[in-house]
Parts: C-alpha cells; sequence; structure tokens
C-alpha cells in the first residue's frame, strides 16, 4: 500500500474482523523521507488493528536507525530479538 510516499506491509482494503495479530513493515520513498509521514502511517494502521480487536506487531531490523526512530517515536517496545523457523526434522524410520 503506498500513502502519502510511504509504502507499508500488508494488505489494502477493509481489515478482517478475526484480525488476531498483523505484523507491518515499512519504506519511506527518498523523496518524501524526513517529514514523519513513516510515523503517521505506522499510527493509523495500528490504531486500524487495534480497532479490529487485533494486536499490532512493528517489524524492523536493529540497523535500520530510520525504521528504528519510528518505533521509539510511537513509543513501542521490544517483542523479540531475533527468530527463525526451520522445517520440520525428518522423520526416524
Amino acid at each position: 500500500m503506498l500513502v502519502n510516499g510511504v509504502e507499508s506491509g500488508g494488505q489494502s482494503g477493509e481489515l478482517d474482523r478475526a484480525v488476531i495479530a498483523a505484523e507491518a513493515g515499512l519504506e519511506t520513498a527518498e523523496a518524501f523521507r524526513g517529514r514523519g509521514l513513516g510515523s503517521r502511517v505506522t499510527a493509523a494502521w495500528a490504531l486500524a488493528i487495534r480497532a479490529s480487536g487485533g494486536t499490532p506487531l512493528y517489524s524492523t531490523s536493529w540497523d535500520n536507525q530510520a525504521s528504528l526512530a519510528v518505533a521509539r517515536k510511537l513509543g513501542l517496545h521490544a517483542y523479540a530479538s531475533s527468530w527463525s523457523i526451520y522445517g520440520r526434522p525428518a522423520a526416524a524410520d
């Protein structure tokens, strides 16, 4: 979804009312950076997820200083630092 030069993760359109949690990250087009748009889009997205009864989860990498600044500005809290999902082990014969 692209809003005022900010691309946000997730699906556009109406929110599923059965949402338990939704995860998003964002990327702001270079020409629109430094205007607070990322924070505004993320805050609006989080409000919509909360209004649907869900929990908003914001994702970023530890080296993305601009995205970490958005998280700080919005008062977000870390919920995980690193995790991976691996395939199921092969069944024993």
